[in-house]
């Protein structure tokens, strides 16, 4: 089990007097109040850097917020540890003999599911557990922006994941994960969008992953493409034979992988029969000659057949 800090609870008499020193004095962002029912209690969250702080008032009498603050007053009542998989968690903190409140988890703040460990267990602290609420997003539909004469429409591939620390690089997690949450591997969630222009020609810059995977990479880069542009190119008004040039920005496999596609009898052939493909002649020659470093971004079938049909 991996737990990180997600935020800090206090128990507080009333909500709005306690926004008074927080948001008032010390200049902090709050979000709205939110009551959770399953608790009876309202939270407010104070954002004070990667780890907020969370303002806890009790709605009723025989709320446990109401008991900590009869028993002990206003003051810090709990922390919170973020968990990918809360069930999980539990299971092995009871293998290893550890006293929890919740056998279950339970419904939290901003629809997460959490668990209670005992103060017994954990140096006196009151420790809550917390798997957050993985909502999908509605499908990404196109935008227009029109340019004189030209309209540039946004299209959607989908999305995919790709390991976070790689993706920020020297910038240490603390600072990202509350902005991009990675999953139990690491991944954080990346949109595969790509731009339409609409003018004297029809022309598609970029194509995403498309559909042509392995099992392997499908579970390498966990894709999510209920909606990709198989309905993002007719929800703007445009079918694939529409499409009389399509231009790579580069080509790696999320650029490039919809370029072509697999036909029927198992050959891969281009996926937009009418359009001239274009690439810079140097980024081809990097993607079909590629290194160790760069050779797990580039797919040979997502580009070297447009050669082998003379429309690159």
């Amino acid at each position: 089990m991996k737990a990180v800090l997600d935020h800090v609870g206090i128990a507080v008499t009333d909500l709005e007097a306690s926004l008074s020193f927080f948001r008032d004095a010390l200049g902090l962002e709050v979000e709205a109040p939110e009551d959770v029912p399953s608790q009876r209690v309202r939270a407010q969250f104070v954002h004070a850097g990667p780890s907020p702080l969370e303002l806890l008032q009790a709605t009723a009498p025989d709320s446990p917020i109401s008991k900590f603050l009869e028993k002990r007053g206003p003051g810090l009542h709990h922390i919170t540890l973020r968990v990918d998989d809360i069930r999980a968690a539990l299971a092995e903190l009871r293998q290893r003999n550890v006293k929890l409140i919740d056998d279950e988890p339970r419904e939290g703040a901003e629809g997460a599911r959490v668990a209670f460990i005992h103060p017994s267990s954990a140096n006196g602290v009151l420790v809550e557990l917390k798997q957050p609420a993985r909502v999908r997003p509605e499908p990404e539909l196109p935008k227009t922006i029109r340019l004189g004469d030209i309209d540039i429409v946004t299209v959607s591939d989908g999305f995919f994941y790709l390991d976070g620390g790689a993706m920020f690089g020297v910038i240490p997690k603390t600072f990202w994960e509350k902005k991009a949450p990675p999953d139990e591997r690491n991944r954080i969630r990346m949109a595969m969008r790509c731009v339409l222009v609409r003018g004297p020609r029809t022309m598609l810059i970029d194509a995403g992953a498309g559909d042509k995977m392995t099992a392997k990479q499908a579970d390498i880069f966990r894709f999510e493409r209920d909606f990709n542009l198989q309905q993002s190119l007719p929800a703007a008004g445009v079918s694939p034979a529409d499409i009389e040039v399509v231009l790579a920005t580069h080509l790696h496999f999320d650029h490039a992988g919809g370029f072509t596609e697999r036909a029927p009898d198992g050959t891969v052939r281009p996926r937009f029969p009418r359009a001239q493909y274009v690439v810079r002649r140097g980024e081809y020659e990097d993607a079909t000659h590629p290194n160790e470093r760069t050779k797990g971004s580039y797919f040979l079938e997502n580009y070297k057949p447009l050669a082998d049909h003379n429309v690159l």
